[in-house]
């Protein structure tokens, strides 16, 4: 007997999950060097903190605050007054500064917010100076993890800057995101600043495509790595995600037609599509399962020894498709991998091997088409 197994590879996420922009410095002068080193860092120079420890508790940081303050000073001023930078040397500094309370407030706040106070795994933004510029999302590391140093840049390299790793960065155009997103930084004079409703739902999709956000949201993330996304692969994506809707919403199985062509067919799937030039990509989203059941169908559809209708209606009957998740997620959700599993062995078994015909080899021809790219695996072996 031949079995089926599935690798969802889906991150599930809680439905609070934090997602959190992290101003890259004044003026932006560290988001060169955040992007390289994929971390976030607060605009503290030279800050020095042992690994594991609360960035409030050194017990120099008050003449660190007052060399940071005079480092600042020094690279804010005009380039004809500059002169050679400060000293490093932290003894001199035990008493600079101590008038400047606004400053020291907010470097401690930046400093605390960063390395210590942002939860683990919060998604993370940072956003580049203007549209034209690249935007970097990735989960924070836990706060007692190992630390980064960065140099600054230009006439900042001689000094460091302590960071918080990024776990699976990404890096992307900020042109791609709404004004939502793209005009916080500006609306905020933070350091930090938390996203809410739609602007934290379009940073979910940009960095996760493929998400359970606790038991509300599922998302399917479909990229094509051709110039041009075929209006007709499209068509038919969002036709069986619609059937597969349909399905799990009433238990029955209808033709992918009926949804392209016809009104009937209930379905409560979204599709969110950009697809004007290579890396253009779709997204299902819905309340239930169903963009976890089109990513099944396609890792099944797309595999290197792809399989017939009629051979997987009977390793549907057989009991022989298993579905797994070896995703590092937030959340151990095994529910959510079962109910997947069990909803492609009855989708299977009941949608009948001329539909499951059609189904894979439209899933097929689109990603052949679009030269997609899905996350995850598929493999039949004995």
């Amino acid at each position: 007997m031949v079995n089926l197994t599935i690798d969802l590879k889906l991150p599930i996420l809680p439905p609070n999950h934090p997602v959190i922009m992290v101003r890259p410095g004044r003026g932006y002068h560290l988001h060169e060097a955040l992007l390289k080193s994929k971390v976030v860092a607060p605009d503290f120079p030279n800050l020095d903190v042992p690994d594991g420890s609360n960035p409030m508790a050194v017990p120099d940081l008050q003449a660190q605050l007052g060399r940071a303050i005079e480092f600042r000073d020094w690279a804010a001023s005009p380039e004809y007054e500059r002169g050679l930078p400060p000293a490093q040397a932290i003894e001199r500094y035990a008493t600079y500064h101590e008038d400047r309370s606004v400053m020291r407030r907010m470097l401690k706040t930046a400093a605390s917010e960063i390395l210590w106070d942002l939860p683990d795994r919060a998604l993370i933004y940072v956003p580049a100076p203007n549209l034209e510029g690249l935007a970097m999302t990735g989960e924070l590391a836990p706060r007692r993890s190992a630390r980064t140093t960065v140099r600054g840049t230009r006439h900042r390299s001689t000094m460091t800057f302590l960071g918080r790793r990024l776990e699976g960065a990404k890096v992307f155009p900020m042109r791609i995101l709404p004004s939502d997103v793209t005009e916080a930084p500006r609306a905020s004079g933070q350091t930090t600043f938390e996203f809410e409703n739609y602007a934290r739902e379009r940073l979910l999709r940009a960095h996760y495509g493929d998400y359970q956000l606790g038991g509300d949201v599922a998302m399917m993330q479909f990229v094509s790595d051709s110039d041009r996304f075929d209006i007709r692969a499209l068509g038919r994506l969002a036709a069986i995600s619609d059937l597969l809707d349909h399905y799990i919403q009433t238990g029955e199985v209808m033709h992918p037609g009926v949804f392209l062509f016809n009104a009937e067919g209930s379905s409560g799937a979204e599709v969110h599509a950009r697809i004007n030039s290579r890396g253009g990509r779709l997204l299902v989203e819905s309340a239930n399962l169903g963009p976890h059941l089109l990513r099944a169908l396609l890792l099944v559809a797309t595999m290197a020894n792809p399989v017939t209708g009629q051979e997987l209606e009977n390793m549907a009957i057989n009991d022989s498709i298993i579905v797994e998740n070896t995703s590092d997620t937030i959340l151990q959700d095994e529910g959510i991998v079962t109910a997947t599993e069990r909803s492609l062995r009855d989708f299977a078994r009941e949608a009948g091997v001329a539909n499951l015909d059609i189904i894979l080899e439209n899933l097929r021809r689109s990603h052949e088409e679009t030269e997609g790219d899905i996350d995850g695996s598929s493999e039949a072996r004995p």
